[in-house]
């Protein structure tokens, strides 16, 4: 889910798309494939079960798109972070 997410965004001409997750080479693979289209980038191991994770990864990002599952166990976690970080949340996918 989140890679169709990533490349949506990419085809929309967003400035940068983070790749966020926390299978480091899940989300490479996936920067070196939207990167060979054009878009801009770039990879960060994030764990959903770490504040202090989600917090860092979403410092100075405009936009969170959250794809985690399942929503009952990740959804306030993963949408309250990036809020204190100061960015806009978008819906849950």
């Amino acid at each position: 889910m989140g890679s169709g997410v990533a490349e949506v965004l990419c085809d929309r001409d967003v400035d940068e798309v983070r790749i966020g997750d926390i299978n480091t080479v899940n989300a490479e693979t996936l920067v070196k494939s939207l990167s060979r289209k054009g878009c801009e980038t770039r990879a960060f191991r994030v764990d959903a079960l770490s504040l202090d994770s989600l917090r860092e990864a979403s410092v100075g990002v405009d936009a969170v798109v959250n794809t985690v599952g399942p929503f009952y166990r990740f959804g306030f976690r993963v949408a309250s972070s990036p809020r204190r970080a100061g960015a806009e949340l978008y819906r849950h996918l």
